[in-house]
């Protein structure tokens, strides 16, 4: 009877040690993200996408079956970390930054098609004359909104993104470094699972601070 008791506490106990381990494992896995990519004119066109602040790089083909976009979860991110693209064959296009969301099944990043194809685009051959930070596009918004800023010169960024009462939803810049030109964050609000209500957005570039507000309506 003793055997036995001894037999089950060890059987219990190893079968107790081995669930634990898979708990563990899969705490250790890595959650991902899948995005999709599309562009505003439905063409064939290639984007370079990069890791901020590492040498991560990938290439993505936008397909005209698939209406600009590319095939749908393709693209796997790191969780909350920020991402950018730009234009593979060099376009004058504005920088598109997103964040990887864990809490998002399947992102989808709208970006921007060649200049050289829009004669009156102010974008075109040409850098902002001023530091200027955009109002929200758009807004009210639910639940994806775009928040462009202007940068005459390549200097330290940090944008921050505030509840009504002032805590930290979110930095997708924390002090790097972004080249002069047109730049557009593109802010995943049901990543974080946010109420409906007023939100505020900070830029600080060098010497240049401004803050905007945004409503979230869902």
């Amino acid at each position: 009877m003793k055997q036995k008791k001894i037999f089950s506490t060890l059987f219990i106990l190893i079968i107790s040690i081995v669930y634990l381990g898979e708990i563990n494992n899969l705490n250790a896995q890595p959650a991902s993200c899948k995005v999709t990519f599309c562009n505003c004119c439905g063409d064939s066109l290639q984007y370079d996408i990069y890791e901020l602040g590492t040498a991560n790089h990938w290439v993505i083909d936008t397909k005209p079956s698939l209406g600009g976009c590319n095939q749908a979860n393709i693209f796997t991110a790191i969780p909350w970390h920020t991402y950018y693209l730009t234009s593979f064959s060099g376009c004058e296009s504005a920088i598109v930054y997103f964040t990887g969301c864990v809490c998002v099944d399947t992102q989808v990043v709208m970006v921007s098609c060649c200049v050289e194809d829009k004669p009156n685009s102010p974008h075109k051959n040409e850098l902002p004359k001023e530091f200027k930070l955009e109002q929200n596009f758009p807004n009210p918004f639910n639940p994806v909104t775009k928040i462009k800023f202007e940068l005459p010169d390549a200097v330290y960024v940090t944008l921050t993104i505030y509840d009504a009462e002032g805590k930290e939803i979110v930095k997708p810049f924390s002090g790097n470094l972004l080249k002069a030109g047109y730049h557009e964050y593109v802010w995943f609000a049901n990543s974080q699972n946010l109420s409906s209500g007023v939100y505020f957005y900070k830029l600080e570039a060098g010497s240049f601070t401004d803050t905007k507000k945004m409503l979230l309506i869902k």
